[in-house]
């Protein structure tokens, strides 16, 4: 992990209050900051991993299967904002994230 990654991290701490925070993936990072972070938070990992893996990352994880964003609205505002509307099945991921927020909610 690079150093300022790993100091992002730390210094947000509270985001990963479930987790031990040594060991993560960049892929993991990003997805605990999509879900929990304000938009300030979201511009410093973007100022460190670049928005253009930050996309390819995001993009990554909303083809597969399973989805781990707890909003459907999260998934949509990160779509929207990687501008990927026209790069991935959209009605189909949306409705999986909404399958999926429909699972956390209940829970």
């Amino acid at each position: 992990m690079k150093k300022e990654l790993k100091k992002l991290v730390e210094k947000n701490k509270f985001l990963f209050w479930d987790c031990k925070t040594y060991g993560l993936d960049e892929s993991a990072i990003v997805e605990r900051f999509l879900n929990y972070a304000e938009m300030d938070q979201i511009r410093d990992l973007i100022k460190i991993l670049w928005y253009d893996r930050m996309r390819e990352i995001f993009k990554w994880q909303i083809v597969k299967t399973r989805l781990n964003y707890v909003e459907p609205a999260v998934v949509n505002l990160f779509i929207s904002y990687f501008k990927l509307k026209n790069e991935i099945p959209y009605r189909d991921t949306i409705e999986r994230a909404k399958k999926s927020a429909f699972f956390y909610q209940t829970i």
